[in-house]
């Protein structure tokens, strides 16, 4: 480019051709030691460059001479610098200029969509680098977060470079001129932003100016390329929307003599132009417009660059402040009347709808997408397709951007689809399975309000998702793989014709394999078109176009010759760091520099940042905190984790002169940094921060911890999740401490606190549910893979508890037979036994110590975990001995038709739902007798088999129209499950497996539930008993994988479906 730097004896080797009063021609050499050059030269038409006036300085004119005297070069230099200000301020008067000036008294109409502000830098450039890099580095990207809240897209010009080298004048003239012609098409006046001292910039010689840069902007001969921006900018429309920076001449007293060329021009006039300059722009623009700042010299920086100090807060505020008033003014966001009561689901998909287009409208007009879209198109317009499209997408491959340009495609191509967005990770709150269904659930609308069951929502959501045939659905949701649980329940099978459902992920994640294994039939299942070769280059061009900057053919080749240029992600970040980067002369050194790989790139970056903070070392904390937490950490938690501890002075003493939290103002410095990294990610509300994208996480892993080494990584890791297990142990509020806290044990293998924090009162309710306590579970097998150790606590628990003479508060009756079921979801039956029968020894004391809320719901729960319990314990004898004791069959029965009866009379719907399992359980008791029978010889003829299977048939049809009653589809799936193991005919044994595939299907079945665990595990042994290995072996893989995601590594239904393949194997 041609840099208005680079010719630095330029500014003052312009060749003007100046006429006085004699009309005689003169050549000023402003090269010179300003000494009179003057040589007369015969005039031409050609030459006469400017009108007959009066010199405004009269040099050594006398007093009734009647001939001009002989001026010298600094006067006529200083008459032409006038004059051409003369000439430039005559220029306002034209019409298209009056026009512009007249649109400052428009009325602004407020507004509800998005608008783009293009924010103009002016300055020269070398004596203003370390300005223009606070402004790019650490002020705009604040002014653009407010901007984005404000439905605003920012763009800031900075055109430090972006012409090609070589590329010359008229080309570098219209890229500064053009682009304010653009920012004036765009936002009626510009939001301009000049910065100027002592140094007066590229002053074109005539001849560099052609004709149509003349006339298109009026070009005047005389000003610098600095100066006509200014004119053309700010002064010809009478910008509102210009602010100036002054920097205050004074700095140069303390800029050492050597240095001072940097920041001034050499030669005297220099300082009249400079004069000049600031007083035309104090006779058009008020001091609301202005602020004069003071600055001093630093030293040089590590490229060589001298730099000043002292201004960066000032000038960071002042901008910020100018810039939010007057794109408020000029863009009114229109607020929403009172009465439309905005919902907080509303301003969810509001979230949405902006990532979305933010997305879409870098390179969304571009066909870098074409190939994958017309893929996706096709899907969409497929009227026999009924099962989900999944698209595998690679980190970094740039699937959010692809979505964002599908669906803004297909709203303008098939206006009637609905389209439905959801972007995992990228709008608070969005990887929250909960939310995203109940999102879903809304679009559709169905009323989600005051429904707590998740279960309720999703079977409503399934059956709309299958029967649908009024209206066209289009659901799309980015990074599946980010969800907390990426479940699939909420997919049925099939699908209705009018509903199309697009999923992305990564499949390196494993989640890709997750859902296709989970979802009842093969999904449409593809990998993401990479970008090819022009692809690249348009999205290259697209977003350094954005900021009209441009890399030329050898820096676009070196570029795209890397291997990671392949890569959207890559791509992106490659070009945020070359427009961010100040140094033209060395761009092409820095392309080839940019690391090859993802990762090494961000660990670059991070570098950067690290170099760049005044307090690197509350940034490196920050990342490493959020990699090893377990959900992400609020602002709150982190300010004072952040905070420097205060060890000099007691808490008495540290009042009023320490924070326990540190200063907002150094966390917002830390957070303007990471905000394109870490995303808030909980409720809107909430304040949760989450490192945003995977690869960022392990270039934090990489950089911090593994390469620094094996045991130096080990102890960091140990370090800071230490310092959080510390923190959530003494400082988080119950419910924080409940995600992170025995996480971070676990972790630091601190057992014994684990195991205490395991055993309260608080934790086990909180962990608690009645069908599986899974996290509860999770770390009871951090203490012990078998849950001994669980068993043993809670058996004494229950026992202290009821010998105990007092307590502070009663316990619930309830809460000590959580304990017991807490043992039997884990298979130790003998301790849910134990604590069943300590319960029932105390019962007559038992109302001194505990709370009995409802002694009837309390009594039919004892009797419902007793019975299933009993059962479970019987059903894990070996068959001959179940067979031979008649006295264990006859009291399982007994105490399930007790808890049966107790059960009944309650009239909740949990109530209910056990009722169902127990009759479910019931009929399969009776089935296992037969089979009991059938293994002993002379204990089983036609009749008893028959009567058998009779009585069994009975109880599940019973269960069945529990399960119906109360609308639990899975709960009915399970019955067709039980009705094909009590069935004897091979075919209806087929049919209701088929049934119960079908129903869960359509309920959105998922490993979340051990009855899908169970068809699978029973379609295992029944295609192994006919012959069909591979099938089995796919079905009992299936059963581990239920069975993993539900129990745990090490749960006994784990080990069994783990036994079972390794039985099918051998």
């Amino acid at each position: 480019m041609v840099d208005r730097d680079s010719k630095r004896a330029q500014p003052l080797s312009y060749f003007g051709q100046l006429k006085d009063k004699s009309r005689k021609t003169f050549h000023i050499n402003f090269n010179s030691a300003w000494e009179s050059q003057v040589e007369e030269e015969p005039e031409t038409a050609s030459t006469s460059m400017m009108s007959n006036r009066t010199p405004t300085n009269a040099g050594n004119s006398q007093a009734g001479n009647n001939h001009p005297s002989i001026e010298t070069a600094a006067d006529i230099t200083q008459r032409f610098i006038d004059d051409s200000w003369l000439r430039a301020k005559e220029s306002c008067k034209q019409l298209k200029y009056s026009r512009r000036q007249q649109q400052r008294n428009k009325t602004v109409q407020p507004r509800s969509g998005w608008k783009t502000v293009r924010l103009f830098v002016s300055s020269t450039f070398h004596d203003f680098q370390a300005e223009r890099d606070l402004l790019v580095k650490k002020v705009f990207p604040d002014l653009k977060r407010w901007c984005f809240d404000q439905k605003i897209h920012f763009v800031e010009i900075d055109l430090r470079w972006g012409v090609p080298q070589g590329a010359d004048a008229e080309v570098a003239l219209r890229t500064c001129l053009g682009e304010l012609e653009r920012c004036y098409s765009d936002n009626e006046f510009p939001f301009f932003l000049n910065m100027h001292s002592e140094r007066i910039g590229w002053l074109p010689v005539s001849a560099q100016v052609p004709k149509s840069i003349r006339e298109e902007f009026d070009w005047i001969d005389g000003l610098s390329i600095t100066e006509m921006e200014v004119l053309h900018g700010a002064i010809r429309s009478k910008n509102p929307n210009a602010f100036f920076l002054v920097r205050h001449p004074s700095f140069l007293q303390t800029v050492p003599a050597d240095k001072r060329n940097f920041y001034q021009d050499a030669m005297p006039l220099a300082s009249y132009k400079t004069i000049k300059f600031r007083e035309v722009v104090d006779s058009f623009f008020g001091e609301d417009q202005k602020v004069t700042y003071y600055a001093r010299y630093e030293g040089q920086d590590s490229t060589g660059y001298p730099q000043l100090t002292g201004y960066q807060d000032l000038l960071a505020r002042q901008v910020l402040e100018f810039f939010k008033k007057r794109i408020q003014a000029h863009y009114p966001l229109g607020e929403r009347d009172e009465s439309e009561n905005v919902s907080e689901w509303e301003k969810l998909t509001e979230m949405h709808e902006s990532f979305m287009s933010n997305e879409a409208r870098a390179i969304g007009k571009l066909p870098v997408w074409d190939k994958q879209i017309a893929d996706l198109m096709k899907y969409v317009e497929d009227p026999t397709s009924d099962v989900p499209y999944l698209l595998k997408a690679k980190s970094g491959s740039g699937k959010s951007s692809c979505l964002s340009t599908f669906i803004t495609r297909v709203r303008s191509m098939l206006p009637d689809t609905k389209v439905f967005c959801h972007f995992v990770g990228a709008v608070p709150g969005s990887i929250d399975y909960h939310q995203l269904v109940r999102r879903i659930a809304l679009f559709l609308g169905e009323c989600v309000d005051g429904i707590e069951s998740l279960e309720s929502i999703i079977q409503s959501l399934c059956r709309k998702l299958s029967s649908n045939r009024d209206q066209n659905y289009l659901i799309v949701i980015d990074a599946y793989n980010q969800l907390t649980e990426p479940s699939v329940t909420w997919l049925p099978y099939p699908l209705s014709p009018q509903v199309k459902v697009v999923i992305t992920a990564r499949p390196e994640s494993g989640v890709t394999e997750l859902i296709q294994q989970t979802y009842p039939k093969p999904l449409l299942s593809k990998e993401l078109i990479p970008i090819d070769e022009s692809g690249k280059r348009e999205m290259v061009s697209a977003i350094l176009g954005n900021y009209n900057k441009k890399l030329d053919a050898k820096q676009m080749d070196v570029l795209l010759r890397k291997e990671s240029s392949s890569s959207y992600y890559w791509l992106s970040l490659a070009c945020e760091e070359l427009r961010i980067y100040g140094h033209f002369e060395k761009l092409t050194e820095k392309v080839e520099t940019l690391p090859d790989d993802l990762v090494d790139l961000q660990m670059d970056i991070l570098k950067r940042l690290e170099s760049e903070q005044p307090r690197e070392e509350l940034l490196v904390a920050t990342v490493c905190l959020l990699l090893v937490s377990r959900s992400g950490l609020l602002e709150i938690e982190l300010l004072e984790l952040l905070a420097e501890p205060p060890n000099l002075l007691p808490r008495a003493l540290r009042e009023g002169r320490y924070d326990d939290k540190l200063p907002f103002k150094v966390w917002s410095e830390i957070m303007r940094d990471l905000r394109s990294f870490v995303k808030s990610m909980g409720d809107p509300s909430e304040g949760r921060l989450k490192v945003y994208h995977a690869t960022f996480s392990m270039a934090v892993r990489k950089l911090y911890f593994e390469d620094l080494g094996g045991a130096v990584a080990t102890e960091n890791f140990k370090w800071f999740h230490g310092k959080l297990a510390d923190y959530f142990k003494t400082k988080s509020t119950f419910e924080r401490r409940l995600e992170e806290y025995p996480y971070h044990l676990a972790f630091l293998g601190r057992i014994q606190e684990l195991s205490h924090f395991l055993c309260e009162w608080q934790t086990i309710k909180s962990y608690y549910h009645p069908r599986f306590a899974k996290h509860l579970s999770h770390l009871w097998s951090a203490v012990d893979s078998e849950y001994a150790t669980m068993e043993k606590v809670y058996v004494e628990k229950v026992i202290s508890t009821l010998s105990a003479k007092n307590h502070e508060e009663k316990i619930s009756a309830v809460d000590l037979l959580k304990l017991a079921n807490i043992c039997f979801q884990n298979g130790r039956y003998i301790g849910c036994d134990k604590i069943i029968q300590t319960i029932e020894e105390a019962e007559h004391t038992m109302s001194e110590l505990i709370d009995f809320d409802d002694s009837q719901t309390f009594t039919a729960e004892m009797k419902y975990v007793k019975a299933k319990s009993t059962e479970k314990s019987a059903q894990m004898k070996n068959v001959l001995a179940l067979a031979e004791d008649d006295i264990v069959t006859q009291r399982v029965e007994t105490l399930l038709l007790s808890a049966l009866d107790s059960l009944r009379k309650l009239e909740s719907l949990e109530s209910k739902r056990k009722v169902g399992e127990l009759e479910n359980r019931m009929g399969m008791f009776h089935i296992r007798k037969m089979f009991a029978l059938e293994c002993s010889p002379g204990k089983l003829d036609e009749f008893a088999e028959a009567n058998c299977r009779e009585r069994a048939v009975e109880w599940v049809m019973r269960a069945q129209n529990t399960f119906k009653a109360i609308g639990d589809q899975i709960g009915v799936a399970d019955t067709f499950t039980s009705l094909a193991v009590c069935s004897k005919d091979a075919e209806d044994k087929w049919d209701y497996f088929e049934k119960a595939e079908k129903i869960i299907g359509k309920a959105g079945g998922s490993t979340e539930d051990a009855a899908i665990g169970r068809l699978y595990m029973n379609l295992g042994i029944m295609n192994e008993l006919k012959g069909f290995l591979s099938e089995a072996k796919e079905y009992y893989r299936k059963y581990l994988l239920n069975s993993r995601q539900l129990f745990g590594e090490y749960h006994p239904e784990t080990r069994r479906a783990k036994e079972a393949i390794e039985k099918l194997a051998n």
